[in-house]
């Protein structure tokens, strides 16, 4: 419904209302508002004065701050520094798009270009001082800025911001002196009106100037103006309303001032309900007297409306008049209480506002009725419209109301005690023949046809309908009748699969109801909860508990929630469109549309993710314009089929209540809805007066947690250029300009850069980007109509993230220079220290190999030294011993026994003479080079042992490793283990009494071991020399740990008198000789 429709059923609602304002039943009607107080971010509820700016902002001015509306949420302003009065009384933008702006402080100028800054938490604008005057601005069609102050001024560039100056009006000083400014207005003729406390001046295009005087009893400063759409100029005064129809004779000749006494003698009419009678000839005045609530007003607004109506608040009244007829509003209507301003806005919206609150009465909204004065029901179960047009509807409590066109008429019918009714049931019911039918837990109750639903009050029914008239049980449950007269009833019990549950039919002039059954198709146990006809006659129900049915006249066809799982929730409600549609409600399902010639019958599904507000449909209608109405259980969705495109309705929209039961559309195209909390009727528009989508802008730009300046109306396309790369994280706030009341506008947003798709549809109005990468970025911000259309160029924001320093193009590239250089150097480096260390490893080499040949010839040479001493004490020292012992052997065998010459000394020198002999040739084997094997040490203790042993009958058993022989053992090591070795065999031959010798030999790892093992008598180890000790020769035991342990090795000897003794010793193969650990060794 386009906006005069809208008005004009407000206006002829409203004018019923003045009319029925004697009436005891007074209307529950309450208005589509929607109110705003400092709550919602306005700076105060006491507003001075509206005002809508060219870019589609509305600005309040308040008693606490300037506030800016951008459609959905209000930003306040403080005005200059904090020795500025926070009382803002009016604010208007001047031609040159710069702002003016009237405190009780003086007025003001600032350029909407500059930015706010925060001060004390609040954002204040610097605004620059124009005049300490101050007053109610406006600019006429020409482009002043008028400022209402005492005589007519208005405000003009200067060099260095604004200034106030005199308007020049050729108005004698004797009458200028008592003008005080009240407001202005403009007429189609170019003619300026300035309503002054005394009269009303007429500034006509060439400059001359008519004053229209006022009786002394009119002048007043609570007034205000306004011209309508025919010129005719409407102005409040202290206690009437004059509606004047200009005339055009301006004052003639060289005359530039007429004064006029046009009011006196016009006489005050009362304001009737049945309106007035508006001035149609020029020069034609009319006064009306609006009453005694009018008069005591002491502020007014006026404002003429686009569709030509006018609308005037009066502090605790607000009238409206269109076409001659007049209406009235109060608090009744859910207006505040005090009304001083008032305000339509380019959507067509009127805002209203005094000391106390601001309202804006949507123009798309809906009139919702809910407690009548007689009841406080207002719980509605069910909507319908009676043979008559007229529209009724079924309460909470058996109740039952019908609109007579202005009001509720509720009334309530006396039914069986106990009666109750079942959940969703639509219990009242008006069919064709103007019958009411009423339905509970006691059967169908009818009523014979009535005039009105109040007829109704306190009526028994004519005749209750139960089991034994042929319902399926007594508790009925919803009632449809079809185009041939039949009434269909269906009854539900209290369990799922209940035999009380089922449909029965009532054909026309039957005295009784007939059951549906299972020889029909009938689907067992089931009770329809909502019925509708198709083109065909086809009849279509669904089922509370799942499932859909059409009866063609003779059978059913039954759609089970088995074939389709969407029907196996509660079918809540079914609509037949007049194109042939057919359309199902679930309360889980979403909307289901269903084409029973096609497979599977469901063509289409809706729900949350579509865009609904919830997948819980409770009933379904639709407009004469195609659109489907879903009534859910958080408002309501309208869906146009083509598109897809979904709007939502709720409670912002003045709806009664979020859980919408049932739903009806009246003879006007009106539809209404059923809900909880009341009944809500709202006049659809045609897609061709739906709004476009808001225009974007910016609203705040944080970037790494630093406010970037933008507008004081923000900015529809920005450029932050470059940035660096810890300025990565965005905080971004958007708004979008529009004031289609109770609409929460949708934004879509795409960084490319990062996404290259549109996000998800969003009321957020807010972004967070954190950690982006280096790259080129571009914003966008977009808004989408509630339909889901989006128009116009979207807000962009346009940025450069750079990389750091040594990511860059200009970084790498000195970078490799540099990596490049520096590897040179180093390479050169590297080349002459290779070249240096190359010839100190040449030098190095060459003194090593020196260094080898050298130790080689040392060895050789000290062999050869070893082989000469080795040869020269075999055959020199040696040959003498032996010559010695044979001479001595010799001399002794030559002196016989009975020789005077002893033989004692001789047998000495043989003794000591073998002795050296043995040792000299331990010596000579021990440094000989070529007995430096394992194996020749081994050759040589199994000789020693087996010659000294042996001799004395003892068994030697020797235990040596056979493939051990080639390793090379160190001189002195060798010598070592031979000395002790030769120490412990010649122990066991002289003192152990052995007559058994075990002796092993072997190398573990870098260590050579032996071990020698005797059967003798063994020895007290803490007495280790005995009785024999002078007898001993040689070091002994000690001797034999001191050559270990000189070697880094060790000596063990183990002995128990008796049990033999054992000698383990473990030395190095390979280990410098410590000589002084053994000064006493004899070899």
């Amino acid at each position: 419904m386009t906006l005069p429709r809208y008005l004009d059923r407000l206006g002829r609602l409203l004018t019923f209302t003045l009319a029925a304002a004697a009436l005891i039943h007074v209307r529950a009607e309450s208005l589509p508002l929607r109110t705003y107080t400092s709550v919602d971010g306005l700076g105060s509820g006491f507003v001075n004065s509206i005002s809508q700016d060219s870019q589609g902002f509305i600005w309040f001015s308040t008693r606490d701050g300037l506030s800016r509306f951008d459609g959905a949420q209000f930003v306040t302003f403080q005005i200059g520094s904090d020795e500025v009065s926070p009382n803002v009384e009016s604010v208007v933008e001047m031609p040159d798009g710069n702002y003016l702006i009237a405190t009780s402080g003086g007025t003001f100028w600032f350029d909407p270009a500059t930015s706010a800054q925060m001060s004390n938490s609040r954002l204040v604008i610097d605004a620059q001082l124009v005049s300490g005057s101050h007053g109610d601005i406006y600019t006429d069609k020409r482009g002043r800025t008028w400022l209402a102050v005492g005589e007519p001024r208005y405000v003009e560039k200067a060099e260095s911001g604004y200034r106030l100056v005199d308007a020049g009006l050729p108005i004698p000083p004797d009458i200028s002196k008592s003008l005080r400014v009240q407001g202005f207005a403009e007429t189609s003729d170019g003619s300026l009106w300035i309503n002054c406390t005394t009269g009303l001046v007429r500034e006509y295009p060439d400059g001359r100037v008519d004053f229209h005087r006022l009786p002394p009893e009119l002048t007043a400063t609570n007034s205000a103006i306004t011209v309508d759409r025919t010129d005719r100029l409407w102005i409040a005064r202290s206690g009437d309303l004059y509606v004047l129809k200009p005339s055009n004779d301006a004052p003639s000749g060289d005359d530039r001032f007429n004064d006029r006494d046009i009011f006196a003698g016009v006489a005050a009419k009362p304001l009737s309900p049945d309106g007035i009678v508006e001035p149609s000839s020029d020069g034609g005045i009319l006064r009306i007297s609006p009453g005694a609530e009018y008069s005591a007003a002491q502020s007014k607004g006026l404002i003429a409306g686009r569709d030509g109506s006018i609308w005037l608040a009066a502090e605790s009244v607000l009238y409206n008049f269109r076409g001659g007829a007049a209406a009235r509003f109060d608090h009744r209507h859910g207006l505040p209480r005090s009304m001083t301003r008032i305000f339509e806005d380019r959507s067509g919206n009127v805002w209203i506002a005094g000391q106390s609150s601001l309202v804006r009465l949507d123009r798309l909204g809906m009139t919702t009725f809910g407690a009548d004065a007689d009841t406080a029901n207002a719980t509605y179960v069910s909507v319908g419209k009676g043979p008559d047009g007229r529209m009724y509807f079924g309460k909470a409590r058996f109740e039952t109301a019908e609109f007579d066109g202005a009001r509720m008429i509720a009334s309530r019918p006396i039914l069986p005690p106990g009666s109750q009714s079942r959940w969703t049931s639509r219990h009242t019911f008006r069919d064709s023949t103007g019958r009411w039918w009423v339905l509970s837990t006691s059967g169908a109750a009818v009523f014979s046809p009535t005039a009105t639903a109040g007829s109704l009050d306190g009526r028994r029914p004519d005749h209750i309908y139960t089991q034994a008239d042929g319902l399926v049980s007594n508790a009925a449950f919803q009632i449809f009748e079809d185009s041939a007269g039949t009434i269909w009833v269906s009854s539900r019990g209290s369990g799922t699969g209940s035999a009380d549950n089922g449909v029965a039919r009532l054909r026309k002039g039957a005295a009784r109801f007939e059951q549906v059954g299972e020889e029909l198709g009938f689907p067992p146990a089931k009770a329809a909860s909502a019925f509708a006809e198709d083109a065909s006659g086809g009849l279509w129900m669904v089922f509370y508990t799942g499932g859909v049915a059409r009866f063609d006249g003779e059978r059913f066809t039954y759609y089970s929630e088995k074939e389709q799982p969407q029907f196996g929730q509660t079918m809540t409600d079914i609509l037949v469109t007049p194109d042939g549609s057919i359309w199902l409600g679930s309360s889980n399902s979403g909307l289901l549309k269903i084409d029973p010639s096609a497979s599977p019958i469901l063509v289409k599904q809706i729900g949350p993710n579509d865009g609904m507000a919830s997948s819980n449909i409770r009933t379904l209608t639709a407009d004469r314009f195609g659109r489907i109405y879903a009534g859910t259980a958080r408002g309501i969705d309208r869906i146009d089929p083509n598109t897809l495109g979904i709007r939502h309705f709720s409670i912002a929209n003045g709806l009664a209540s979020d859980f919408v039961v049932d739903s009806a559309m009246d003879s006007n195209g009106d539809l209404w809805f059923a809900t909880g909390g009341g009944v809500s009727r709202i006049s659809p528009e045609s897609d061709n007066t739906a709004e476009a989508a808001a225009a974007v802008k910016f609203g705040s730009v944080r970037i790494a947690g630093v406010e970037q300046p933008i507008s004081l109306l923000g900015a529809g396309d920005l450029d932050r250029g470059d940035l660096s790369s810890q300025e990565n994280n965005f905080q971004i706030g958007y708004f979008a300009l529009g004031n289609s009341a109770g609409d929460s506008v949708r934004f879509q947003y795409k960084l490319e850069g990062a996404d290259e798709d549109w996000s998800q549809p969003t009321t957020v109005t807010s972004l967070n980007f954190a950690n982006l990468r280096p790259a080129d970025y571009r914003l966008m911000v977009r808004s989408i109509t509630p339909d889901g259309a989006s128009f116009g160029e979207p807000a962009t924001l346009r940025f450069t993230i750079l990389p750091p320093i040594w990511q860059r193009r200009w970084f790498t590239i000195l970078a490799a220079l540099i990596v490049i250089g520096v590897g040179y150097l180093i390479y050169r480096y590297r080349t002459a220290r290779l070249l240096e260390v190359n010839a100190a490893l040449s030098d190095a080499k060459a003194a090593e190999e020196r260094l080898r040949r050298s130790r080689e010839e040392r060895i050789v040479e000290l062999e050869r030294v070893r082989s000469r001493i080795a040869t020269d004490l075999h055959d020199d020292i040696g040959a003498s011993l032996t010559q010695i012992a044979i001479l001595s052997e010799v001399a002794r065998a030559s002196g016989g026994p009975d020789s005077a010459i002893s033989t004692k000394p001789l047998s000495k020198i043989t003794e000591i003479s073998s002795d050296l002999i043995g040792t000299m040739s331990d010596i000579v084997w021990s440094i000989n080079p070529t007995k430096d094997h394992f194996s020749d040490l081994v050759k040589r203790m199994r000789r020693f042992a087996a010659d000294l042993l042996s001799e004395q009958g003892i068994t030697v058993r020797f235990d040596e490793p056979s493939d051990l022989g080639e390793i090379v053992l160190d001189s002195n090591v060798r010598r070592e283990i031979y000395l002790i070795f030769k120490e412990a065999v010649n122990n066991i031959a002289k003192h152990a009494r052995a007559d058994e010798v075990s002796i092993s030999l072997d190398i573990a790892g870098d260590d050579v071991t032996f071990e020698i093992r005797d059967n003798g008598v063994g020895f007290d180890m803490s007495n280790p020399e005995g009785e024999d000790a002078d007898d001993v020769s040689g070091n002994g035991l000690a001797s034999m740990r001191r050559r270990a342990l000189a070697n880094g090795g060790v000596a063990v000897v183990e002995s128990v008198p008796g049990e033999g003794t054992v000698v383990r010793v473990r030395m190095p193969r390979n280990q410098a000789f410590d000589e002084s650990l053994i000064p006493n060794a004899k070899v």
